[in-house]
C-alpha cells in the first residue's frame, strides 16, 4: 500500500512541476512583482481547467461505456471506448490553447485557430455521446448521479474554446474552406471511431465480468481455482478471494446499504472496464495479487475467512 501511495505522490509531484514549468511562459508582467504573480496564478488556472481537466476526462470517459453486450444499447454506445482515435485533434487543440491563452503569442497563426475549432468539435461530440449514454444506459440513480457529477462540469469546455477561437479569428483571416476541411477530417476520424465502436461492442462478453472474476483465471498454482457448477448447470472458476469479496459485499449491503449502493455503482463502471483488459493468465495473476491487500484487509476487519468447500 505504501508503494502505491508513493506512486501517487510521485505522479502528483511530477504533474505539479510540469504545470509550474508550463505556466512560466507569458507570466512576466511589464513591471514585475505582483503583476507577474497574478499572471502566473492565472496561467496555472488556465492550464488546469483548460487543458488538464479536459484531457483527464477525455481519458476517464472510457470508463463510462458499456463493458458487456447489453441488448438495450447499440454498438455505437462504445464510442467512449474507441474515441481515443481522436487524440491528434485533442493534442492539436491543447497546443493551440496553450500558445494563445497561456503563452499569449503575438502572431496568431491560422493553424492555431483551426486547432481551437477542432477542440470545440471534439468537446461537442464527446458531450453528445455522454448525454446519449447517460439517458439510454440502464443505470441506477446512484450511477447516473456519479456520471453527471463527474462529466457535466465539462460543459464549459466548448464555450471556452469557442470564445477563444472566435476572438482569434477576428485578428487573422482564416479561409472558410479551412474550417470545412477541419470538419471533414475530423468526421473521417469519428467514422473510424464508429467502426471501432462496433468491433469493440461485438467483442465484449455477453454478460458482465469483473476484476475479481477475471483474476480467477490466473495461474492455477497461484490462484488455486475450483470449478463450480450452479443449479442451472453453468460452470465457472471461483477462488477463495472471490468468495471472500462476495461475503464482504453481502455484509456491507446488510450493515450499510447506502454505502454499498454507492460503492457498487462505481465498481459497476470501473470493474468491467478493467476486467476487459485482463487477458491471459499473466495479467489475471497480476490482478489477483493486486487485490490481495484488499482481501487481507477484509479478512482482518470483517472476519470473512471461510475457505471454499
Amino acid at each position: 500500500m505504501r508503494t502505491a501511495q508513493g506512486y501517487v505522490y510521485a505522479y502528483v509531484g511530477i504533474l505539479a512541476v510540469l504545470l509550474i514549468l508550463l505556466a512560466l511562459p507569458g507570466s512576466a508582467g511589464q513591471d514585475g512583482g505582483s503583476r507577474s504573480i497574478g499572471r502566473f496564478s492565472g496561467n496555472l488556472f488556465r492550464l488546469f481547467f483548460g487543458i488538464l481537466i479536459p484531457i483527464t476526462f477525455f481519458i476517464a470517459s472510457a470508463l463510462f461505456g458499456p463493458h458487456w453486450r447489453d441488448p438495450k444499447l447499440s454498438p455505437y454506445s462504445c464510442l467512449n471506448l474507441s474515441k481515443y482515435i481522436l487524440w491528434p485533434f485533442v493534442l492539436w487543440a491543447c497546443v493551440s490553447f496553450y500558445l494563445v491563452v497561456v503563452v499569449r503569442v503575438v502572431q496568431i497563426k491560422a493553424w492555431m485557430v483551426l486547432g481551437l475549432f477542432s477542440g470545440l468539435l471534439v468537446a461537442i461530440v464527446s458531450n453528445i455521446i455522454f448525454l446519449d449514454l447517460f439517458f439510454s444506459a440502464p443505470n441506477s440513480l446512484n450511477e447516473k448521479f456519479l456520471l453527471s457529477s463527474l462529466l457535466l462540469p465539462l460543459v464549459y469546455v466548448p464555450y471556452w474554446y469557442a470564445s477563444v477561437a472566435y476572438r482569434c479569428s477576428k485578428n487573422i483571416n482564416v479561409e472558410r474552406h479551412s474550417y470545412l476541411l477541419a470538419v471533414l477530417a475530423q468526421a473521417g476520424f469519428w467514422f473510424w471511431a464508429a467502426k471501432k465502436s462496433e468491433q469493440t461492442y461485438y467483442s465484449l462478453s455477453g454478460k458482465p465480468c469483473y476484476v475479481v472474476t477475471a483474476s480467477a483465471y490466473g495461474y492455477p498454482w497461484l490462484v488455486h481455482p475450483k470449478l463450480i457448477v450452479d443449479e442451472k448447470g453453468v460452470s465457472s472458476f471461483e477462488t477463495q478471494q472471490l468468495i471472500r469479496f462476495r461475503r464482504f459485499e453481502k455484509a456491507l449491503m446488510e450493515s450499510c446499504p447506502r454505502t454499498h449502493g454507492q460503492v457498487r455503482g462505481v465498481y459497476n463502471r470501473v470493474g468491467p472496464y478493467l476486467a476487459g483488459r485482463i487477458r491471459g493468465p499473466l495479467l489475471a495473476s497480476l490482478a489477483y495479487l493486486a487485490l490481495k491487500p484488499i482481501e487481507w484487509s477484509i479478512q482482518r476487519f470483517w472476519g470473512t475467512q471461510q475457505d471454499l468447500q
